[in-house]
């Protein structure tokens, strides 16, 4: 929930930062800078889920990755706040995209693995609906800080949030082996 919230804090973020920005690199309307952003996100993670989900696999290493990906996408969120051109969102974006392919994966596994069969739907759906809760969330938050505090301000706590669910991993999630 907490590496959810963080992230989905930046789907209202991104249009209100872009718009802000220069355009001196890419001359493109806003909606449509806004929209690569949004969806290479999406792209990045799809293209790279199923190779991260082979890794996992192959390392056996589950916690460790939830907690590499978890500060992937950490790292780059709270980076936004020296993020002063649309490139730069760009590769800041990309890295997103990769820290999401390389913890859900790994948690599909771990959960995989540590439930049993007639209740692995059920603690997927908890775990589903406790990414989704985080979803909604985080624009609420993401734009009440932004309109009171600043653009840094909700970088900040979005961040916070993804480092806070990697002391979390760290306390009370187990390493399994497959």
């Amino acid at each position: 929930m907490g590496d959810a919230m963080g992230n989905s804090i930046l789907f209202i973020l991104i249009p209100l930062y872009v718009a802000e920005l220069p355009k001196e690199y890419v001359d493109f309307p806003t909606p449509i800078l806004v929209g690569t952003l949004i969806s290479l996100f999406g792209f990045i993670a799809a293209i790279f889920q199923p190779l991260m989900g082979a890794l996992s696999d192959k390392l056996n290493k589950r916690k460790i990755l939830i907690q590499v990906g978890l500060a992937v996408i950490g790292f780059s969120t709270v980076v936004f706040i020296f993020a002063d051109n649309f490139l730069y969102l760009l590769i800041l974006r990309t890295l997103q995209g990769l820290g999401v392919a390389i913890t859900i994966p790994a948690v599909l596994s771990l959960m995989t693995a540590i439930t049993e069969k007639q209740s692995r739907g059920g603690s997927m759906g908890v775990y589903s609906t406790f990414r989704i809760i985080g979803f909604a969330i985080g624009p609420v938050v993401g734009g009440y800080l932004q309109v009171h505090y600043g653009f840094d301000a909700a970088f900040y706590l979005g961040s916070g949030f993804i480092f806070f669910a990697i002391l979390l991993v760290q306390l009370w999630v187990k390493e399994v082996k497959i």
